[in-house]
């Protein structure tokens, strides 16, 4: 409300910055190209308010985890402004026909019990990676956990570098065989 940016500007700002990776000083620039004059700090508070806006919507994804039954998780080290400092984007996707959607969590921890939290009303398949702070979540007995097939063909990959990119032994046809899946 009150904003001179409508829904289509702030689309447009928000897929730049995230999906593109414009940081919001840089699009300033790219305005001023065209005779707009938009701050930065101007760019940064009208996604900060449409996050804000957008918050409802968050929330009601967090609730639609414990009504899915197969769902991937993962996470990823992301720079935080302060050097010394690293964080995490937790990644959680429901790839169910019908209802598929993703919900991007970002914490300053990797700790299992982000996961946990999160976790904590699930039922059903979830597809893992092999990092240690999914093991609370295989121990579950509503829990059936799946590994990664990408994580696995790596290994197989592997195999096959140290053999001089030989594809034809086991490990190539092993590779063909998850290519296929």
């Amino acid at each position: 409300q009150k904003s001179k940016a409508g829904a289509a500007l702030l689309s447009e700002i928000i897929l730049a910055k995230y999906r593109y990776h414009l940081p919001f000083y840089r699009q300033s620039k790219i305005f001023a190209t065209h005779n707009i004059t938009l701050s930065a700090n101007t760019l940064g508070a009208w996604v900060m308010r449409a996050a804000e806006a957008l918050a409802p919507l968050g929330e009601a994804f967090w609730r639609q985890l414990a009504e899915v039954t197969v769902l991937q998780a993962d996470e990823t080290p992301v720079k935080v402004l302060n050097p010394e400092k690293k964080g995490y984007m937790w990644l959680y996707h429901s790839y169910l026909p019908g209802k598929r959607f993703v919900v991007f969590d970002f914490n300053l921890s990797r700790s299992a019990a982000v996961v946990n939290e999160r976790l904590r009303d699930f039922q059903g398949l979830l597809q893992t990676d092999g990092y240690s702070g999914y093991n609370t979540q295989r121990r579950r007995s509503d829990v059936t956990t799946l590994g990664c097939w990408d994580h696995c063909r790596r290994k197989f990959m592997d195999v096959i570098k140290a053999c001089g990119n030989n594809k034809s032994g086991k490990a190539g046809k092993m590779v063909d065989k998850i290519q296929k899946l």
